[in-house]
């Protein structure tokens, strides 16, 4: 009995030992959407906390407002609850209501979302559809201009269930035990360790980009940074995204489309030995898209990674920190100014700063 006790012991002490370095070293720092995905944990000490006096607000589909205002239609950039957003700044300096369309946009196309709402319903004079970088070839390859609204719900074009708002789920008690929890997250740890189906791409970086302690020259990304899309899907998505201003035109709305480039796409110059292919989706519609209208996050942050500002992502997520998220904001803000015609529409922070320095 005596030496079965020590063998168990003995073959149970790594699982031990690997339960107790999760529960104390790793759980405890696990955040964003790559630290839950990856189960890893980051020590992030850039400090990112802007106060905004004002945000955007959300409407959903029948009550979307048709006087002045900027309607966002976007994904998690745009929407996702917990990070900040480049529409959080927009919003606070906007001299305009700003407002975010609700709708499961992991089930709706943006761009048919907004082909069908200009369909029902009148729109705001200034709307902006963002997208992701890995889902812009996608979206805009299956948008459909010509379709009519009962066309678009027939064919499948639009999913009606994608315009009904989540609700909030009504907090549930907590069936398993904390011991439980803390073995079910310790078996994906070494799962992912293992690099057994773990979502989540690692390299090292020439430079130091991050503010994550032992993880500066890290780079984190969603592996789905490096789908490869076709040179034709590429000129295809180019030609519906000129048919999509050409329609929004006719409808008196001027549609502003911003790219949000992912992560992998700019840092990749930086990766040590990159063996992964080349990310060229938005440089090829840069290039061949005539419409300023066409706001490519990327041209504002490669500018700053090559000049060595940090967090421009926040490193255990795919998003775009508060630095990156401003950024992109003056730079919208900035185009429809330019685009519209009226310096009044926003008071970022550049036109802030001139204002000071007077």
């Amino acid at each position: 009995m005596k030496r079965f006790i020590i063998k168990t012991f003995l073959y149970g002490l790594p699982v031990i030992l690997l339960i107790v370095y999760y529960a104390v070293w790793v759980k405890p720092y696990i955040g964003g959407d790559l630290g839950l995905l990856g189960q890893i944990g980051f020590v992030d000490d850039s400090i990112q906390s802007p106060n905004f006096h004002k945000s955007p607000s959300s409407c959903e589909y029948g009550n979307v407002p048709e006087d002045s205002c900027v309607l966002i239609i976007g994904d998690s950039f745009s929407n996702k609850e917990g990070i900040i957003r480049y529409s959080d700044f927009l919003a606070e300096w906007s001299n305009l209501p700003v407002y975010n369309l609700q709708f499961d946009w992991r089930r709706g196309n943006l761009f048919n979302q907004f082909v069908y709402l200009s369909k029902v319903q009148p729109l705001p004079k200034i709307v902006i559809i963002e997208s992701v970088e890995r889902e812009l070839v996608s979206r805009l390859v299956n948008s459909q201009v010509g379709l009519s609204p009962r066309m678009m719900i027939e064919r499948g074009v639009i999913d009606t269930a994608s315009i009904a708002v989540a609700k909030k789920k009504s907090p549930v008690a907590e069936n398993n035990s904390y011991l439980a929890t803390l073995f079910s997250g310790t078996q994906e740890f070494a799962k992912k360790r293992m690099g057994i189906a773990n979502p989540v791409k690692k390299a090292t970086l020439s430079v130091p980009m991050f503010s994550c302690t032992g993880k500066e020259n890290k780079l984190y990304f969603y592996e789905d940074d490096l789908r490869v899309s076709s040179k034709e899907s590429v000129c295809l998505a180019k030609k519906k995204l000129e048919n999509l201003f050409e329609y929004a035109d006719s409808l008196g709305i001027h549609l502003y489309v911003l790219a949000a480039a992912d992560k992998y796409d700019i840092y990749q110059p930086y990766i040590v030995g990159n063996t992964y292919a080349k990310a060229f989706v938005l440089d090829t519609l840069a290039a061949t898209c005539s419409s300023p209208r066409f706001v490519n996050s990327k041209d504002t942050l490669s500018i700053m990674a090559s000049t060595g500002v940090r967090d421009i992502y926040s490193c255990g997520d795919t998003h775009w920190s508060a630095i990156g998220a401003e950024a992109v904001a003056e730079m919208v803000a900035e185009r429809i100014m330019a685009l519209e015609k009226d310096t009044t529409l926003f008071s970022t922070k550049s036109k802030i700063s001139a204002k000071m320095s007077l």
